[in-house]
C-alpha cells in the first residue's frame, strides 16, 4: 500500500453521527469512546465502512457504495451486535467522506475478518483503552 494512503488513513476523522465529542482519531485516547464501550458493557469497538472496495482509484457509484452500506447493516441488524451511525472523512474534504458504523464488542480478530469480508485496506479498532487504532489487512 502507498504511503500516502496510509498517511490519509492515519489522518482521516472517524466521526459518529449526532455525538459531536465522538470523533475518533487514530492513536489519541477518546474518552467518549470510552464511556460508550462502558455502556454498552464492552472492551473493544469497530469502526467500519463497506464503501468503495479497496479504495479502487475509481470509486463506486453512489448506488454501488449505499448497496454495500446496506449489506453491512443487515448483517449488523441480523447479528445483534449494537451499532451508531457514522462517517469516515479526511479533513481537507476530499474525498467525499464514507458512511460507515461503530460497532460495539467487536475483537481484533472479528474486526479483520469483517474488513476482509467487505474488502478494506484497513479498519479502525478500538480496545479497552480507547484509542482508535488502524489495523492494516492487505
Amino acid at each position: 500500500m502507498e504511503q500516502s494512503l496510509k498517511q490519509a488513513y492515519e489522518e482521516t476523522e472517524y466521526r459518529v453521527h449526532n455525538r459531536p465529542d465522538l470523533v475518533l482519531r487514530i492513536g489519541i485516547a477518546n474518552a467518549a469512546l470510552a464511556i460508550a464501550h462502558e455502556q454498552y458493557g464492552v472492551s473493544s469497538s469497530l469502526f467500519l465502512t463497506a464503501w468503495n472496495p479497496y479504495t479502487h482509484e475509481y470509486p463506486c457509484s453512489a448506488a454501488e457504495n449505499q448497496r454495500r452500506q446496506q449489506q453491512l447493516l443487515d448483517q449488523l441488524e441480523h447479528s445483534g451486535l449494537s451499532y451508531w451511525p457514522g462517517i469516515g472523512q479526511h479533513p481537507s474534504g476530499a474525498p467525499a467522506g464514507e458512511e460507515s458504523v461503530l460497532i460495539f464488542g467487536v475483537t481484533r480478530d472479528d474486526a479483520k475478518a469483517l474488513g476482509i469480508q467487505y474488502e478494506q485496506n484497513a479498519v479502525v479498532w478500538s480496545a479497552r483503552d480507547a484509542i482508535p487504532q488502524l489495523i492494516f489487512l492487505r
